[in-house]
């Protein structure tokens, strides 16, 4: 049952139900993709601290995974702190070099597209 849930709340975020997605994420059970979810959720409701939570939890279900990083990334620049985005992003590029070009294409970060910061953490 807590792969339906979970299939359930991936699809609910797709087709813009975040509401619902929590909702089937409390039945999911703990998994590393639910926590990703939760965290893509409360990042969209700017529940920053509650999202870097579900990206840590994340991070401890899979050390080597980029995604968590990534998405610690994009908080620390919603919150302006470019420095800490700076080094997140970093870490993730270096867990998987497909990171770069998803972070020059994200708008998450087209305010420090132009940067130093943002330029050398995708080196």
């Amino acid at each position: 049952m807590r792969k339906i849930f979970s299939d359930r709340a991936a699809l609910e975020i797709e087709v813009g139900q975040p509401d619902e997605a929590l909702r089937s994420l409390q039945y999911a059970g703990p998994s590393y993709q639910n926590a990703l979810n939760r965290g893509l959720i409360l990042v969209g409701r700017e529940g920053y601290e509650s999202a870097l939570e579900q990206y840590k939890l994340a991070q401890t279900l899979r050390p080597t995974a980029a995604a968590p990083v990534y998405g610690m990334a994009v908080v620390a620049a919603r919150q302006k702190d470019e420095a800490t985005m700076g080094q997140l992003l970093k870490q993730a590029v270096a867990l998987d070099r497909n990171y770069a070009q998803r972070a020059v294409e994200d708008l998450e970060f087209q305010d420090y597209a132009q940067g130093k910061v943002f330029r050398e953490a995708l080196r």
